[in-house]
């Protein structure tokens, strides 16, 4: 799908601001100021703010290096989130709000470290370090450092292979193990046993 040559970075969101897609634009500014083998790709189940993100898109220059990818008819169909997932190199997600995003564990089901700000259940999701990065915005008058983080957390997989396999594959077990539909019922059916036998 990205036959572009460059690192392909997905994010698929809803396309309004408290869901960092502004935030993707920063970072791709600053990385094109270091490089220029990168492609970010958000990928929306809505419309949302899609005007004006092409006109940020445009003003800064990025089309070469922010491509949007808008749904007018509903949920996009889970087959072609499949084939972003597969396509792509890494996953990010710079929300300001998440609880338990499970675009996460569909990134990681696919082999694929991820980036994300460390709000809601996200750190509980990705193992900072071993299946991706997380990013902390909190602070917003240090901003510009936290993109800097974003983009040097960036490079990283885009310089280190054997990063981007290990942190792939440990996300990969990691959704397969703690998140598999079977794993799940079985826990839950677990809880309530314990319920009906402690009489809950």
């Amino acid at each position: 799908m990205f036959a572009n040559g460059k690192f392909n970075i997905l994010s698929v969101t809803q396309l309004f601001g408290w869901k960092g897609v502004y935030r993707l634009i920063d970072a791709a500014k600053y990385l094109r100021s270091k490089r220029s083998d990168f492609c970010f790709h958000i990928v929306s189940h809505v419309r949302g703010e899609v005007d004006n993100l092409l006109s940020e898109i445009a003003k800064n220059n990025l089309k070469d290096f922010v491509k949007v990818y808008p749904t007018s008819h509903g949920e996009r169909p889970f087959e072609e989130l499949i084939e972003f997932y597969a396509s792509c190199d890494a996953y990010i997600s710079l929300t300001d709000i998440d609880c338990f995003p499970t675009t996460l564990l569909e990134a990681m089901a696919s082999k694929k470290p991820c980036i994300a700000t460390a709000v809601g259940g996200i750190p509980n999701i990705i193992d900072h370090g071993v299946t991706g990065f997380h990013i902390s915005f909190r602070d917003d008058t240090k901003k510009r450092m936290r993109i800097e983080e974003v983009v040097q957390r960036i490079e990283q997989l885009i310089d280190d292979p054997s990063l981007r396999k290990s942190m792939g594959d440990s996300g990969y077990w990691k959704a397969l193990k703690e998140y598999d539909i079977r794993n799940q019922i079985s826990k839950y059916i677990s809880v309530f046993d314990e319920l009906v036998v402690n009489g809950g």
